[in-house]
């Protein structure tokens, strides 16, 4: 709504540069420094990444050595190049599965009117927008991991590893992105915030910076009010999953 009634200029790709600031900095806490994430969202992302486990990351990258220590002692079989090329091929199938029920779940939800009138353009509509989400994680997981595994070796240091390889593959894994409408990648986009801003909470606490009492409470009433305003007066401003959501809790 500030940037439609022209009090926020339009930065074009603004939720793009976000999303891949805030993937930077959660690879960097995947790869070094995992107690800066929650720890569901840490096993998710060590799920995602078909592989790699917490143990090879602990040998690989973290814990401080000597020698370098190359990726297939923990991390993979065989060469890089040939290992993610597989792992691409083999990673789009598993995503495209996972992506299909979060995506039918809200047609069901929102659209099942236009499911029994135009069956075949709805289903359409879910399957090619499956197919680009699933696009778009295989590349995020992908692109993250090789270029770790690429700058590692170019580097050709003993753990630790430096933080900027890991925020780096983030931030250039970020551009995925863009395999999904814009739409969606402002959802992504709010879905990666709050796990960056709570990852800086937690380093700002290991510097013994003084926080708000009751902060998250503040900012849960701060982030509630702000959705029922524009659920209120500009509904537009909302993506059509939360918009149908507060509309089957409170109605219209």
């Amino acid at each position: 709504p500030l940037v439609k009634h022209g009090h926020l200029p339009s930065v074009r790709h603004c939720d793009t540069a976000v999303f891949c600031l805030c993937s930077g900095f959660l690879v960097y806490a995947a790869a070094l420094d995992p107690e800066l994430l929650p720890v569901s969202y840490y096993r998710s992302i060590l799920r995602w990444s078909r592989g790699w486990t917490d143990k090879g990351m602990t040998e690989t990258f973290r814990r401080k050595g000597t020698e370098f220590v190359p990726c297939h002692l923990y991390m993979h079989p065989g060469s890089c190049h040939e290992y993610y090329l597989k792992d691409t091929l083999r990673s789009w199938p598993s995503f495209f599965k996972m992506y299909l029920p979060i995506n039918l779940i809200p047609v069901l939800l929102f659209k099942y009117k236009q499911l029994l009138t135009r069956p075949k353009d709805t289903l359409t509509s879910l399957l090619v927008h499956t197919a680009w989400s699933g696009t778009f994680l295989t590349f995020l997981v992908q692109i993250s991991k090789y270029v770790t595994c690429l700058v590692r070796h170019w580097e050709h240091k003993p753990p630790p590893m430096a933080g900027y390889i890991p925020f780096t593959a983030g931030v250039l894994a970020g551009l995925s992105v863009l395999f999904e409408r814009a739409s969606r990648r402002r959802e992504l986009t709010l879905y990666t915030i709050p796990h960056f801003l709570n990852g800086m909470l937690l380093l700002a606490q290991r510097h013994h910076v003084s926080t708000v009492p009751f902060g998250s409470i503040l900012v849960f009433m701060v982030s509630t009010m702000t959705l029922m305003h524009a659920y209120e007066r500009e509904r537009d401003s909302l993506s059509n999953l939360v918009r149908g959501i507060i509309k089957y809790l409170v109605g219209n």
